[in-house]
């Protein structure tokens, strides 16, 4: 780096997600007062965390770290392997537990459907906890989104204020990640890695090194097409508004957002850097496979790019241009742990939270190669920043001195599924489905997915 200055298994209970909701909604109301841990008899802590291939080797070396300190506490690691083993894909057996009373003591939370969970009383309020141990903790070595993240106002349903559901240990923004190989080899300069370009000069640079065999692309300017939500800073560098002030409200109607979409589209269909449905077969990710310039993807990326350097030789990392307006936008996404309400031995699981989002768990994890350590002092040493590598790995804690929480409603994961959909339609020439057409239809479907709590019927875009 150069210095720039200095669940478990998805229980059998036949509930499916939204009946075991259901459960929960009709006993709404302020969760019983938490009682005293118990520390008679062995003090064991149970913790529900992905099983997937990234997220096991993490949690295990973790736990293994933590047990090896002989505390007295002993902390038994129960990997998720529902569906893929994603954060997500968990929250519906971990709600099934928190009904059938078998929660675990510690779980992953991710920050996208907080407001669904947290409505359903999934998961026990910080605060006090947080308050009382500021000492411990240090608020202020945390970067202030990555808290922002796991605040939810249940009255307001909005979502990066009120009461705080979870302790984040990593997070990070959106990356332009670059093949300085590509670069070379068509005679132009790379990105700058002090930040100091704009949008048009991305965009120059993108379709320079966007080269084609007929009309086969050969090597792309950028190498996937953006989806949201990891198009958010296009979006927003385009102009784009996509909540209302309230916060709960999605906008995807309004002239700017249309007008950014259809800058998002061009991308595509008149600038011709963004690979179309059929170019490059076989290749998966064509910036993974040495065959593009740039690449906007998150911080947690680098493991994958790190294992590639047969391919990836010479590669750098940049954060996002400046927008016309002369600001800087890339979104901010968190992870972080946190107990189910009316938890069993809260004292026990709040001692493993804070060992997770300590400066010595977050040493360990950054070693790891996980994405930013939500906790500064963490995030900007060695064991993060890589001193014995040539790339601007700065840059990924930089970018979040500008970084914006993304904007996220309790209906979130549905509205990601129904936006994706919406946007394959209008990047599809034959769809015949423009932004200024598909935008409007898309603002009715999520404005009742938000009101009535559930998908309509009629979601699919249609022309």
């Amino acid at each position: 780096m150069r210095r720039v200055g200095g669940r478990t298994r998805r229980l059998a209970l036949g509930l499916t997600g939204q009946a075991v909701a259901g459960v929960l909604c009709a006993c709404a109301g302020p969760a019983p007062a938490v009682p005293e841990a118990n520390t008679a008899g062995e003090r064991t802590v149970r913790f529900a965390a992905g099983g997937n291939a990234t997220e096991a080797p993490l949690w295990s070396t973790v736990v293994d770290a933590y047990n090896a300190l002989q505390t007295g506490l002993s902390v038994r690691y129960e990997p998720c392997t529902a569906g893929t083993g994603s954060g997500q894909d968990c929250l519906p057996g971990y709600l099934a537990q928190l009904v059938a009373g078998t929660a675990p003591d510690v779980w992953r939370i991710d920050d996208e459907p907080l407001p669904y969970y947290a409505d359903r009383l999934m998961y026990h309020e910080l605060d006090d906890l947080f308050a009382r141990d500021a000492r411990e903790m240090i608020p202020a070595d945390f970067f202030p989104r990555s808290i922002a993240a796991f605040r939810y106002d249940r009255a307001a349903s909005r979502h990066g204020q009120g009461r705080l559901y979870a302790m984040p240990f990593n997070t990070g923004g959106d990356m332009i990640w670059f093949n300085r190989q590509v670069f070379g080899e068509a005679g132009l300069a790379p990105p700058p890695t002090d930040g100091s370009w704009t949008v048009e000069h991305w965009l120059d640079l993108a379709r320079k090194t966007s080269t084609f065999e007929g009309e086969a692309m050969t090597t792309a300017g950028l190498a996937t097409r953006p989806v949201f939500r990891n198009d958010l800073g296009l979006l927003w560098s385009a102009g784009a508004r996509l909540l209302d002030n309230s916060g709960r409200r999605w906008t995807f109607n309004l002239p700017e957002t249309v007008q950014a979409y259809e800058w998002l589209v061009a991308l595509r269909t008149r600038h011709r850097v963004v690979p179309g449905p059929s170019d490059f077969p076989g290749v998966g990710n064509p910036f993974l496979a040495g065959r593009a310039a740039m690449w906007s993807a998150f911080a947690s990326s680098r493991p994958d790019i790190q294992a590639r350097a047969d391919v990836l030789p010479d590669w750098d990392v940049t954060v996002y241009p400046k927008a016309p307006d002369g600001e800087r936008y890339t979104r901010e996404t968190s992870d972080g742990v946190g107990l189910p309400a009316r938890p069993r031995r809260p004292e026990d699981g709040w001692t493993f939270v804070k060992y997770l989002v300590s400066v010595e768990g977050m040493r360990l994890q950054a070693r790891l190669g996980r994405a930013v350590p939500a906790r500064r002092s963490v995030a900007n040493s060695p064991d993060y920043l890589r001193p014995d590598t040539p790339q601007h790995e700065e840059n990924l804690v930089r970018t979040l001195e500008f970084s914006r929480l993304q904007p996220i409603t309790p209906m979130f994961s549905d509205a990601e599924r129904i936006v994706r959909r919406y946007e394959e339609a209008m990047f599809d020439p034959a769809a015949g489905l423009p932004p200024v057409r598909a935008l409007p239809r898309l603002q009715g479907v999520l404005d009742r997915l938000e009101r009535d709590r559930t998908v309509p019927a009629d979601w699919e875009p249609r022309v």
